[in-house]
């Protein structure tokens, strides 16, 4: 078994991913926002202390990640397993809003 996985974004060892319980979904969603945030695309930034904050919609992640083939609320669904996982921080806008501030913790 390779012990690294390289994406074009991060290297994680494959056993934190089975211990996390992750599957390829995940990981393809975090290399998607590593690169969207560091692409300087990302619309809207909040700083809070030492760590950013970079805004996203599932709609946007739904838009451009087809091959995952999921709807809004499993990209959701996504993003709180990889918050789980403490691979990031999520800060929702407010209770009603689809927006969500996400942190990388990697």
């Amino acid at each position: 078994m390779r012990e690294l996985l390289k994406f074009d974004s991060f290297d994680i060892m494959q056993k934190r991913v089975i211990k996390k319980g992750l599957k390829l979904n995940h990981l393809f969603l975090l290399d998607y926002l590593i690169q969207f945030f560091a692409s300087g695309r990302a619309n809207g930034r909040l700083i809070d202390g030492d760590k950013k904050y970079w805004l996203i919609t599932c709609n946007k992640i739904v838009q451009d990640l087809p091959i995952l083939n999921i709807k809004k609320r499993r990209a959701l669904m996504l993003l709180r397993d990889l918050e789980k996982a403490k691979l990031i921080e999520i800060k929702q806008v407010n209770t009603r809003s689809p927006k969500y501030y996400v942190s990388i913790l990697l």
